[in-house]
């Protein structure tokens, strides 16, 4: 039996860097918060454990530590918060992301309503809404029929890990219905 391993296994680049960050602080200081789980791996979430991390789901109260943003990001009021409770922040949030997060406030300011491609649950698309205070979630070409009205103008943006094959979809539906949405391919 032949075993053949993708060139394109591992992490994305910016939960490498994220876990780069990590672990570089964790060897500095022996402690770190993380706003969420750092990734979708357990071994690796505890082995960061193992070395001080503590995983928080609600923004911490004392600054007696530096806190993790991870690579799915956070929106803007999160930033607000820490400042005001004088919280280190370690921001790794991808640069994939953060382009979406400028693109979604810049648009919103414009007029436009936005529109996420992805799973509205999922902690980045949570983190483009804080971007923009309200948003359309779509997963697929009915929902996005469901919600267009000709006298809106949209702007459509999508999760970066959203099934492209979708977003295709999508944009061929755009296409073909002729609706005036600003599209930023951003899976």
């Amino acid at each position: 039996m032949k075993i053949l391993v993708s060139e394109h296994k591992g992490f994305c680049g910016g939960v490498k860097a994220a876990v780069i960050k990590a672990e570089k602080i964790l060897k500095e200081e022996n402690k770190l918060y993380s706003y969420g789980e750092i990734i979708h791996n357990k071994d690796l979430v505890n082995k960061l454990k193992s070395m001080g991390m503590e995983v928080v789901t609600e923004l911490p109260e004392s600054n007696d530590r530096k806190l993790l943003i991870r690579s799915h990001g956070v929106g803007k009021e999160v930033f607000e918060k820490l400042k005001e409770r004088n919280i280190q922040v370690v921001d790794s949030t991808c640069v994939k992301v953060k382009k979406i997060h400028k693109i979604v406030e810049e648009y919103k300011n414009k007029g436009y309503t936005i529109i996420i491609v992805g799973d509205e649950n999922h902690p980045e698309v949570q983190g483009i809404i804080g971007w923009c205070h309200e948003a359309q979630v779509i997963k697929d070409s009915d929902d996005l029929i469901k919600i267009i009205d000709p006298s809106e103008k949209y702007c459509l943006v999508s999760q970066t890990t959203f099934n492209s094959i979708i977003v295709e979809e999508i944009l061929e539906t755009i296409e073909r219905k002729g609706y005036n949405i600003v599209v930023h391919n951003t899976i």
